[in-house]
């Protein structure tokens, strides 16, 4: 990884800092075996799974509770995570202003505090907008479980071209993953 002037650093290089991690933690990885369970964790979270509508903790707690059934994602994602908020730590972008540009990002599709002639203008279903996240929610919620920032880098990078390798077939995804 290049390194750069701290006044020059953005959010574009806090995601090619998080490929540098991605790629040597998955050249690391100990076994074959693992590797592909994190390529198919890697396939089904860029792939299938919706970040986008993660607002609240208990929805949140559904992604953990399918890290925690698997001691090398476990491994992987905190590992990966506390490699970030180090690496950030000598950086201008600290680890919370990561958590707030996502925050933002997450939460753009609602407003808050509309007048309501604004609110009317809204031509999202209903459905949809009311499940979308808050910048406020998001932040809380990346800010209390660091490794979903984790997670949202892994689904905004083009993991399997950093990888420099093919990405699995949907009949190796998990099939509870693409309903």
């Amino acid at each position: 990884m290049q390194l750069v002037n701290n006044a020059e650093f953005t959010f574009d290089h806090v995601r090619l800092m998080f490929c540098d991690i991605l790629k040597r933690r998955y050249d690391n990885t100990f076994s074959n075996q693992h590797r592909q369970k994190l390529l198919r964790f890697f396939a089904e979270k860029n792939q299938l799974t919706r970040l986008y509508l993660i607002g609240t903790a208990e929805q949140l707690s559904k992604e953990w509770e399918q890290i925690r059934e698997d001691e090398a994602l476990v491994h992987f994602m905190l590992g990966a995570t506390s490699e970030l908020r180090t690496r950030l730590s000598t950086t201008t972008i600290p680890f919370v202003k990561v958590a707030e540009i996502l925050s933002e990002a997450l939460g753009q599709y609602v407003l808050v505090d509309a007048e309501d002639k604004t609110e009317k203008s809204i031509v999202m279903d209903g459905d949809l907008y009311n499940r979308l996240p808050e910048t406020a929610a998001s932040k809380i919620l990346l800010l209390a479980n660091p490794w979903f920032v984790t997670l949202l880098l892994i689904e905004q990078i083009d993991v399997f071209r950093v990888l420099g390798v093919t990405p699995p077939s949907s009949d190796d995804v998990p099939k509870a993953a693409q309903e």
